[in-house]
């Protein structure tokens, strides 16, 4: 069977075909887009076109409606934000964030990274590489709305801001919870060390823990080539992300503007625990700064 042709089921047949036609129809209105004139109002419809795909294609795969993507934008906004959300996540925890910054005149668009179905990991096997072939797709998106484009990642969405900023013009970037390194047991750090995970057996948690490892590995390796200026926060007690990602986030980093800072507790929930007593002012601040 062909990579591109459906499942089985009359629901999993419905789906490809509105998926398909959604591409399809994406593509139509990036192609057609490039004879608009460029105004500032040609940019926003462009902009609500794409929202509008996403949220039926959404709504007909069923998606919770609190899980969905949320793309918010307004006439001469003075920049944008891409958001990513990270494990067992959806931007449903970066909502509050992404209202404090709208109303701070960015467009912002905290994008939904799709897992195998509707719940559980988001983030899942084998699916980075595709995931940031996405995230590409967004930023331009937000790109020809605005001349700069600011990315916020959280947990192992931190790495994939990492490696999108290699490939894109970001302007600048918030990591929070940076999931560069793992807290794991040492018998799973033993088996990441000899790269057990890439012999094939039966799949379980611990190794769809190793395949995002390699997202992990390509965004630390990629670090000391990034040009934008990072924020970074991390929390002490993380239980996901080992606090080493802050430390090696420090070490390599070329950007004179780069800023890092450290709260004792909170765990990977950073921001629950700190965004609307610190984080998002902070996050801001560090964007405007870089004007």
């Amino acid at each position: 069977m062909n990579s591109d042709s459906p499942g089985n089921g009359a629901k999993d047949l419905r789906n490809w075909k509105l998926a398909r036609s959604l591409s399809l129809s994406a593509w139509d209105l990036e192609r057609s887009r490039q004879r608009w004139p460029d105004s500032d109002r040609a940019r926003l419809v462009a902009l609500r076109a794409r929202k509008g795909l996403q949220a039926a294609m959404e709504r007909e795969l069923g998606i919770a409606k609190s899980d969905r993507a949320m793309l918010k934008m307004r006439e001469n906004a003075s920049a944008s934000c891409l958001l990513i959300h990270g494990r067992s996540h959806s931007p449903a925890e970066l909502k509050a964030l992404a209202e404090y910054l709208y109303q701070n005149n960015l467009n912002v668009y905290a994008t939904l990274l799709p897992g195998p179905d509707t719940g559980g990991d988001r983030i899942s096997i084998g699916m980075w590489r595709s995931h940031l072939a996405q995230l590409r797709r967004d930023f331009q998106a937000l790109r020809r709305a605005t001349d700069r484009v600011h990315v916020v990642g959280h947990d192992l969405g931190a790495a994939l801001a990492v490696l999108l900023a290699r490939k894109e013009a970001v302007s600048s970037l918030a990591l929070l919870a940076p999931s560069l390194v793992f807290r794991v047991p040492l018998l799973e750090r033993i088996r990441l060390w000899f790269r057990w995970n890439v012999i094939p057996w039966p799949r379980s948690g611990v190794d769809r823990d190793l395949e995002n490892l390699e997202c992990m590995d390509k965004a630390r390796a990629n670090l000391s080539r990034v040009k934008a200026p990072i924020y970074a926060a991390q929390c002490e007690d993380d239980e996901l992300a080992s606090p080493v990602s802050l430390r090696i986030l420090q070490k390599k980093s070329r950007h004179s503007a780069c800023r890092f800072q450290v709260f004792p507790t909170g765990g990977n929930a950073i921001l629950q625990a700190h965004g609307e007593s610190t984080l998002h002012r902070e996050i801001l601040r560090f964007f405007r700064a870089g004007r």
